[in-house]
């Protein structure tokens, strides 16, 4: 698996191995988006559930203190929202991670396909008598869309 990997490194060119190592580390923070998004749902829920929460959680009570809220109601109202923005943000850096995955993709398959039909049109004529040219099509078009995707 790890020669794969290489010899599919060695088909992209310096910079679309940045931009390949710029695209994992969007997915990673994609992950680590979605679970805080996922995680600050049901401590919102148990607020809700138990306003009480404010004045016996420490996290709670420091960050009702700390903004100046003077009654509950606001304050849970204040951690709606700031938990609207966490998901609101993460479904956005999202969005971005999936239109630069399939641009990266794209613009490789274009790549790689101009690269392979130039590799076999400078073949010499011979070597297209025994074949036919439905094949070359196929690798070209269809094989390409496989690699990248």
């Amino acid at each position: 698996m790890i020669t794969t990997g290489r010899k599919l490194m060695g088909l992209f060119t310096r910079r679309e191995r940045w931009q390949f190592i710029g695209i994992v580390v969007a997915m990673i923070v994609v992950g680590l988006l979605q679970v805080t998004g996922v995680g600050s749902i049901m401590p919102l829920v148990g607020l809700l559930a138990n306003p009480d929460q404010v004045s016996t959680n420490a996290q709670l009570n420091w960050a009702y203190t700390t903004f100046g809220f003077s009654d509950v109601q606001s304050f849970i109202f204040f951690m709606g929202l700031v938990v609207l923005g966490i998901l609101l943000l993460s479904n956005v850096f999202i969005a971005i991670t999936i239109w630069l995955i399939t641009r990266f993709a794209w613009a490789n398959q274009e790549r790689l396909s101009c690269q392979l039909l130039a590799n076999y049109l400078n073949r010499p004529y011979i070597a297209f008598l025994d074949r036919n040219s439905a094949d070359a099509s196929k690798n070209i078009l269809s094989e390409m869309q496989v690699l990248t995707n």
